[in-house]
């Protein structure tokens, strides 16, 4: 089985026609080699299924304007950090996953029960396209450090990936003091996005408010899709991917 997730990170000046070519190309190809396929985030390939609906994604938009564009409660607790006396630190991605950083998003991860990627993909991330291919932001009251967040550069656009706040950083709202410092230093780069991550209103409306109290549109992925040796008859079926899928009981 083959599992491609999320859309490929396409050049910025290549067309939708070839992106949506090249994305059938390399469908084919994993076909030829595997007699199941998995996409998430893509539109749905030839003599596929979708089986589950497309994950929204948060996108900020680092146009002009940036501070204009925050909603009221965003920016006022922004001046609330502004006034608190914090101090702000960056440094580059993180080489090695016994960073403190990493450690701590572990363990926050297995204590709110979310899934989040190992400090090895990290690492090999950092390796791969330099430590400079991303930064972290921390935030320190009266010498210590209260929140941070870890930042991902991909091209023209960037992503949020990792936030951490202790009850002092939650108090002083550091965490809207880091991601718009963050959100500045991207703009005075050229990042024209950044990728806030996932939103669900139904099971986290605290974080989605936040994500979107910056001014960031709720983006929805294409579903995931299935492809076997017995989904091409049930692609037949359907117009435009809307029809339903059979429920995996009848398959």
């Amino acid at each position: 089985m083959a599992y491609l997730a999320q859309s490929p990170i396409w050049a910025p000046d290549l067309s939708s026609i070839h992106k949506t070519q090249a994305f059938r190309d390399l469908h084919r190809l994993l076909r030829r080699r595997y007699r199941t396929v998995i996409t998430t985030g893509s539109p749905c390939p030839p003599n596929a299924i979708p089986i589950l609906t497309g994950a929204t994604s948060a996108l900020w938009d680092l146009g002009p304007d940036l501070r204009a564009r925050l909603h009221q409660k965003w920016r006022n607790r922004l001046m609330h950090a502004e006034t608190a006396s914090l101090s702000l630190r960056r440094e580059t991605l993180p080489d090695r996953p016994e960073h403190w950083l990493l450690k701590v998003n572990e363990t926050q991860a297995h204590q709110r029960g979310y899934r989040s990627h190992p400090p090895a993909f990290l690492n090999a991330w950092a390796h791969a396209n330099g430590l400079n291919a991303g930064f972290i932001l921390s935030a320190h009251h009266e010498g210590h450090r209260i929140a941070a967040i870890l930042i991902l550069i991909h091209g023209t656009t960037a992503t949020y990936q990792i936030g951490w706040s202790n009850p002092t950083g939650r108090q002083t709202s550091a965490h809207n003091f880091l991601l718009w410092h963050a959100a500045r230093t991207l703009q005075s780069t050229g990042i024209t996005q950044l990728d806030l991550g996932l939103i669900d209103t139904h099971r986290s409306p605290g974080l989605s408010r936040f994500k979107l109290g910056t001014g960031a549109y709720a983006h929805q992925y294409g579903p995931t899709s299935l492809t076997a040796p017995f989904t091409r008859l049930f692609a037949k079926q359907q117009k435009g991917g809307h029809i339903a899928a059979p429920a995996p009981s009848s398959w």
